[in-house]
Parts: C-alpha cells; sequence; structure tokens
C-alpha cells in the first residue's frame, strides 16, 4: 500500500449515490431519496472532528446546536457562559473537507462498468486482449531460446522464507490489539488524563513500528518480502492512530456529558434559561456517541475491532455502509483476479526487468531507462489493478463494506496535485482526518503549512519503505517526490491549467520516467554489489 496524498483542498460537492444501503448492514437497500436538511445535532457529529483553527473571539460564540426537541437556537443564550468554551470543541462538525462513507462501487469493476454503461469500458477490454497477447508471446520466446515456458530465478527470491514471513505477518497484526488494550484502560479509568493517554498512544506506535523494521532487519528478507511486510506494518499503525484517536474523542465527549448530568443534578436552583442550554448541550454531545446503530462505548470490544482491522480503510467509524450479504462468486472473482494479475507481474519482472538489471555492470544510465519505461509502467498498472482493485474489493466484499471508492480517476489528472488526492483513497481520506486537518484544527497551523507538513510525512513514509527494502540510505524517493512539487506549481500555471491535455501529458511523462529511474537508483547499485562483473556470466 502507497502512503500518498497532499490533501489540500477536496471537493466539496456530493452525488447521492444510485441506492443506500443500511449503515448497520441489517436494513434493505432503498432507493436514495432528495437529500434533505437535518439539525446540526444530528449530522455526522460520531466522526473525527475535522475544523477549522479559531480565534479566541470567536471560540466565545454560543454553540448553535438544534434538537428534535426544540427548534431554539443556543444563538440566543448569554454566550459569556463558560460551558460553551469547555463543550463546543467537542461538538464542531466534520468539515465539508470529508465526506464520509456512502454506497459508493470501484470505478473499473467489471460488474460496474457495464451496468452503467461506463465510456471507457470497452479499454479494459483492450486492455486485457493486449495483455493475454503478451502473455503468449512471452511464452512462446521463452520456449524457443531455453525451451522453458517460465523462468524460475525470481521465483526462488519470492518464496525465500515464506513460513516465517506469513508467521511474522500473523504476530504483527496480532500486536494491533494493543490500541484496544490501551484504550480498555482508558474506559475503566486507569488512565484518567488526555495527556496520558496521548503519551500512551504514541509510544505504543512508535514501539510498534521499530520492532517490526528490527525484525525485518534481523530476518534479512530478500526485497519483496521486505518491502511487503514494512508496508503492511505502517498500515497496521495506520489503523491503531486513528482507532486510538477517533475513541479517546469519544471519550472526552462522554466525560463531557456526563459532567452536564452532574451539574444538573446538583443544582436546582439553576435557573431555566441556563438549564435549557446544558440540556441542548448534553443531548448534543449523546447524538455524537451514537451513529448506524452502534454507541460508545459498546463499541470498544474484540470483535469490533477485528472487524475494523479486516475492513479495507484506515479512518475509524462507529459504524460503516455495509451491504445485505456476500457474493462468494464476486470474492472468487477477485481471489483469480489477484493470482492471475500476480502472474502476469512476475513475467514481467522476470523477463523485462531483472535482465535488464543483471546487465548494469555493462549498460549506460540512461540506456537502462529508457530500456525499462515500458516494462515498469506495465507492472506499476499491474500493482495497482492488484491493490485497489482485487485485493481491496475482495475484503469489502467479505465484510460487507459498502464504500467501495478507493480511487478516483488518476488516469485523467492534469497535475501531480491531483494524482496525490485521487490514486489512493483510504491513505488520503487518513492523511487528511488525522494529519491535515488535525495540524489545522490543533495547532491552528496554515493550510500551506498544513499541506506541505502531510506531504513531507507521506515522502518520508515512502522512503522508509525503501530503506527497509533496499538497505541502503540514499534518499533517491524522497527527492523525486519532493521534487513534484516544483511541478504542481507549474500545473498550476496558465500556460498549463487553461490546457488540460498539456497537464495530462506532463503527469504521464512523470509518470513514464520516473519508476524506472528510481529502479535504476535503487537496484542498480545492489545488482552490482550481489553481481559483480565476474558473476555476471
Amino acid at each position: 500500500m502507497e502512503v500518498q496524498g497532499l490533501p489540500l483542498q477536496a471537493r466539496t460537492d456530493t452525488v447521492e449515490p444510485p441506492f443506500r444501503v443500511s449503515e448497520n448492514g441489517h436494513g434493505p437497500v432503498t432507493a436514495a431519496s432528495p437529500p434533505t436538511s437535518r439539525p446540526t445535532s444530528t449530522q455526522d457529529l460520531s466522526e473525527p472532528t475535522v475544523v477549522e483553527p479559531q480565534t479566541p473571539k470567536q471560540r466565545k460564540r454560543p454553540l448553535s446546536v438544534n434538537t428534535n426537541t426544540s427548534t431554539q437556537s443556543s444563538a440566543e443564550y448569554d454566550s459569556s457562559s463558560p460551558i460553551h468554551d469547555d463543550y463546543s470543541r467537542l461538538l464542531s462538525p466534520a468539515s465539508t473537507a470529508s465526506k464520509g462513507f456512502r454506497a459508493r462501487e470501484s470505478m473499473l469493476d467489471r460488474e460496474a462498468l457495464y451496468k452503467r454503461e461506463a465510456p471507457f469500458r470497452g479499454w479494459m477490454t483492450l486492455f486485457w486482449l493486449v495483455i493475454s497477447y503478451f502473455i503468449i508471446h512471452t511464452i512462446i520466446n521463452n520456449v524457443r531460446r531455453s525451451g522453458i515456458i517460465v523462468g524460475l530465478g525470481t521465483f526462488t527470491h519470492f518464496t525465500q522464507d515464506f513460513f516465517w514471513l506469513a508467521l511474522s505477518d500473523v504476530v504483527m497484526v496480532s500486536m494491533t490489539l494493543l490500541a484496544y488494550a490501551q484504550h480498555r484502560l482508558v474506559l475503566n479509568g486507569t488512565i484518567k488524563s488526555r495527556k496520558a493517554s496521548l503519551i500512551l498512544q504514541h509510544t505504543v506506535q512508535v514501539m510498534f513500528l521499530v520492532c517490526s523494521l528490527l525484525w525485518i532487519w534481523r530476518k534479512d528478507w530478500p526485497w519483496l518480502q521486505s518491502g511487503s511486510f514494512c508496508t503492511h506494518t505502517i498500515a497496521m499503525m495506520m489503523k491503531m492512530h486513528s482507532y486510538s484517536s477517533v475513541n479517546r474523542k469519544f471519550a472526552q465527549r462522554k466525560e463531557a456529558a456526563d459532567e452536564i448530568t452532574k451539574r444538573l443534578k446538583s443544582d436546582d436552583d439553576m435557573d431555566e434559561l441556563k438549564r435549557t442550554k446544558l440540556e441542548h448541550e448534553r443531548e448534543a454531545l449523546q447524538q455524537a456517541l451514537t451513529k448506524g446503530g452502534v454507541s460508545y462505548p459498546q463499541n470498544v470490544t474484540v470483535a469490533n475491532f477485528i472487524d475494523y482491522l479486516l475492513i479495507p480503510t484506515f479512518v475509524y467509524e462507529l459504524s460503516y455502509p455495509r451491504t445485505k450479504h456476500i457474493r462468494w462468486s464476486y470474492v472468487l472473482e477477485k481471489t483469480f483476479g489477484v493470482f492471475m494479475t500476480f502472474f502476469i507481474l512476475y513475467l514481467a519482472v522476470e523477463h523485462y526487468v531483472v535482465p535488464v538489471l543483471l546487465e548494469s555492470y555493462k549498460t549506460p544510465f540512461v540506456e537502462m531507462i529508457y530500456r525499462l519505461l515500458i516494462p515498469f509502467l506495465i507492472c506499476y498498472l499491474l500493482v495497482f489493478y492488484i491493490i485497489f482493485e482485487c485485493i481491496t474489493n475482495g475484503f469489502a466484499e467479505l465484510t460487507c463494506f459498502a464504500d467501495r471508492h478507493f480511487y478516483d480517476d488518476w488516469w485523467n489528472s492534469k497535475s501531480f496535485e491531483e494524482f496525490a488526492r485521487r490514486w489512493n483513497k483510504p491513505v488520503h481520506e487518513f492523511l487528511l482526518r488525522h494529519v491535515y486537518s488535525a495540524l489545522r484544527s490543533n495547532f491552528g497551523v496554515s493550510k500551506t503549512t498544513a499541506s506541505y507538513a502531510t506531504f513531507l510525512l507521506s515522502s518520508c513514509l515512502h522512503e522508509l519503505v525503501l530503506v527497509v527494502t533496499s538497505r541502503r540510505f540514499r534518499m533517491y524517493f524522497f527527492l523525486a517526490q519532493m521534487g513534484q512539487i516544483p511541478l504542481i506549481w507549474l500545473g498550476r500555471t496558465k500556460v498549463v491549467s487553461n490546457r488540460p491535455w498539456l497537464g495530462n501529458a506532463i503527469f504521464w511523462c512523470g509518470m513514464f520516467v520516473g519508476p524506472p529511474l528510481l529502479a535504476v537508483g535503487y537496484c542498480r547499485e545492489h545488482y552490482l554489489t550481489a553481481y559483480p562483473l565476474g558473476a555476471m556470466s
């Protein structure tokens, strides 16, 4: 899984899906109804709060919360009451930058393409026909040259120490239960302060990452095993962070609601205006702890946490949109797609990538790049299809997760800024909610600063994966990704922004050159070291 995204300005328009699935997974599929206005208190307040930083003067404004039982606005109340400064920050509705989850289909899914009669569905058919020809052509050439159908040289590296890799992965995923255990300590009162909870959360996450990286170094796995295990570790750490952060926000809301209840019971002489105001705020806080029939703290269970681990998203919520049942034929189709696409990927690597890298000692740098342009583009597209179309959709079907919007039409991107937002939606949503918005609301930084900080974090995580994989600290990927910033600036100029075709052409030129350039940068030194001149022959 890639960790990419520069969450600048997300779309604020919404499109009502053609069907609606119940959020708890038990209701029927119904036709979508026209959007209606809802009271502020019934909005998706259970989602992680994404708010713009406020000035001290703004924070003193009274909380505007309407309930179903009263239409009186709290704006009419005396804003000098300290109760607003105490609780309004816990009830700020989510920013329009994050629209939450809803039932959607995957863009390139075979059934969805023909069901909605997508204009480019024929191109998908052509793509797979070309790939089929590529397989046949490769096999025929192998038989003519060496008498074998498929070379097995790279396969031995792919399967090396497979048992320990699988066992290590199971142990690593099991260790994510530390996030659940940590919040149980919060619920039973062992951890009382927010500061102690934050310190423990980040200590656990750092130790989780460091221990996994040290284990990779100790096992000295080949590139594929090291890279996949490191990537999976980062993905699980992101899930842990979201689970802990969201539930800590829920705990704060519950504590605030309980505090209001105590104040109401303890002060019988409270004036009616203030009592009504407190009751409104308590009701809004309690509503923010429930979504889709699931309430906090009843959600803090092992079963709920395991369900969250299996759902293909990095953002925790009380409830997600669900489908009615599992289509096992669909799961079988995606499983078959994983193995077949991986086989095609293996052919490309074994017969078109590795031979070029093995000739590093005698091939000029530029020649290696242009010989790897097409093979690496094919590999990139196949890896994207395996992860975002097969694996994520397979797990979504197994968990009845109805929101299959794992990517947008990134191939139409007019800049790398668009590409960062479109190609990896789960990671983009995590970075938007837990990094970008957290910097904006907690530290009051500007949009530009938060964007660059998020982009920097993404670049560092990418580079970490490649350092662990290659066992070399070269910073090639970090520099290449940071080099996208001038291209983003270029895309904002009138010369490019007024010519979408030019922006898309620049984007695809970068996609053509980038992967082989990085491959040569990281792999050339490795192959020259592992296969010296005398061993090449």
